[in-house]
């Protein structure tokens, strides 16, 4: 389906209500419909709050431009996470009791008591949470 057309038919019943919205919010001719939106606030909110509780990675100084880690992954065997930032991606990986963590140039990693300065990559042993 293209939005923006005015022959826009709405293919089964039931989708009335969708095809409405399609045709109020149609950005013009070529733009393809999403069954869903994906610009809602509230749609993002995990992208956030996973890794700042199951990784524990929270900025401490604007910009990110210092940030903490301390994984708390209770009964996960794994986690991976990459958190835009303006001076690149913070790329985090734990699984097998192994953290790998890159710092971007223009970022610090304040870490159990050490200052990690980017660009560098971090591979260090993380506690094991109890079965």
């Amino acid at each position: 389906m293209v939005v923006g057309s005015p022959t826009v038919q709405c293919p089964r019943p039931g989708r009335e209500q969708w095809c409405r919205e399609t045709r109020r919010f149609a950005a013009g001719p070529g733009v393809r419909a999403l069954p869903k939106s994906l610009c809602h606030a509230w749609g993002a909110g995990p992208a956030a709050i996973l890794p700042a509780e199951i990784l524990g990675l929270r900025p401490t100084k604007d910009g990110w431009a210092e940030f903490t880690v301390e994984p708390r992954l209770g009964s996960l065997s794994w986690v991976t996470a990459a958190v835009p930032t303006p001076s690149g991606r913070i790329e985090i990986d734990v699984r097998d009791g192994q953290l790998t963590l890159s710092v971007p140039a223009g970022s610090r990693l304040r870490w159990r008591g050490q200052t990690h300065v980017g660009p560098t990559t971090i591979r260090r042993a993380v506690p094991r949470p109890a079965p």
